[in-house]
């Protein structure tokens, strides 16, 4: 009896190792896990399963898309891993929930149309990091090299309690019209011959619109800013789960420190609490990582 449950235990481990190696059942998860991520409005977490020079149109997506349909979300209807040449492909039938008329004319206008019911087929090419595998972004602004995108904000100048504005123009002359001022951040393009450089934003009715930053205009430029991960998000399953042990056994082996801090003077109560208020904030942290890379459960915040 004990020698066939073994025998049903090993093969068991076996279909997972081969399932775990399987080309198509790891897209597939690295596709679900990206999905998950951004469903959750979790751009900076779903961003590291993007291929680097991709993250900025990640972060235009974030800025100025999502805007468009703040209640939408994606369903994986079905997808196969497709390989051409020496390059490998994700193909995925997805369907957008909760869209709205703006944002398909942003999907139309980049060339990834979404039907009526809200259905849309992608292509995800895969490419390797020293990170590990990780997908293209596909609904970024078109036409335009992603490592040649920054984000840009405004320089605050010294002395000045007024909030720094950019001026848009409508072309790269100071005699064109200046279309708008804003204090926010933008995703702008390299500037060209003449130090005019491109800004791209995305209108109430989806068009994607391209104006001018002077060269006279003081910018800062930042390739990562919107991307830092936290500690936690950047960890994987097996580190996660050493640094709960490690942080939760000592911390229950230790009660009788514990009611010493608090019967210590009239400050150990709030010492105490706010080390169980870290602790389960700890912990709450790394069974989400862990849950999150084995299940793709993803906690609620």
């Amino acid at each position: 009896m004990k020698i066939s449950k073994l025998i049903k235990s090993v093969a068991l481990l076996t279909i997972l190792l081969l399932l775990q190696s399987c080309q198509g059942y790891s897209d597939g998860r690295m596709l679900k896990k990206f999905v998950s991520r951004f469903n959750a409005a979790e751009y900076a977490s779903a961003a590291s399963y993007v291929y680097p020079s991709d993250r900025m149109n990640v972060a235009f997506f974030a800025k100025e898309v999502i805007t468009l349909a703040p209640n939408t979300f994606i369903e994986i209807e079905d997808y196969e891993t497709v390989e051409s040449g020496e390059e490998r492909y994700i193909k995925a039938s997805i369907k957008w929930e909760n869209t709205t008329p703006a944002l398909m004319a942003y999907f139309n206008s980049i060339g990834l149309p979404v039907d009526k019911d809200g259905r849309q087929t992608i292509a995800l090419r895969v490419r390797d990091t020293n990170d590990g595998e990780t997908i293209a972004f596909p609904w970024g602004i078109p036409n335009v090299l992603p490592e040649n995108l920054w984000i840009a904000s405004a320089e605050k100048k010294e002395g000045k309690k007024e909030e720094t504005t950019i001026k848009l123009y409508a072309d790269s002359s100071a005699k064109s019209e200046v279309l708008e001022q804003t204090t926010k951040s933008l995703i702008v393009g390299q500037e060209n011959g003449t130090g005019w450089r491109p800004a791209y934003q995305v209108t109430k009715d989806g068009c994607l619109i391209t104006s001018y930053i002077s060269p006279n205009t003081s910018i800062s430029l930042d390739r990562t800013a919107y991307f830092h991960l936290g500690i936690f998000d950047s960890l994987g399953v097996i580190l996660a789960l050493v640094i709960l042990i490690v942080i939760v056994v000592p911390f229950l082996l230790l009660h009788g420190v514990i009611e010493a801090i608090f019967t210590s003077s009239m400050y150990g109560p709030i010492i105490v609490v706010g080390l169980i208020l870290v602790l389960l904030y700890v912990v709450y942290q790394l069974l989400e990582q862990i849950l999150f890379g084995l299940f793709i459960i993803n906690l609620p915040y």
